[in-house]
């Protein structure tokens, strides 16, 4: 549920996605692509980071964007 609102009576697990770019030390830029998630039928709910987090540099990127446009999964044009 990535778009629910929490409120105090918020049951089950909500996730939040999130990209992030990094600038590594050799000067290259990466994406990270992750996210949080809280259980909140936990007995102390708290927000944990998913450890297994997609790291693409700007080529890559575009390749990936590439093929899932190739398979009709996005309709997207590049500027």
């Amino acid at each position: 549920m990535d778009s629910k609102v929490i409120g105090e009576n918020t049951a089950g697990v909500v996730y939040r996605n999130l990209v992030q770019s990094i600038k590594l030390e050799n000067g290259e830029n990466i994406f990270r692509f992750c996210y949080y998630m809280i259980n909140f039928d936990d007995t102390e709910p708290k927000w944990n980071f998913n450890r297994s987090a997609l790291m693409v540099n700007n080529r890559e990127l575009m390749e990936l964007l590439n093929k899932m446009k190739e398979k009709g999964w996005i309709n997207i044009i590049f500027i």
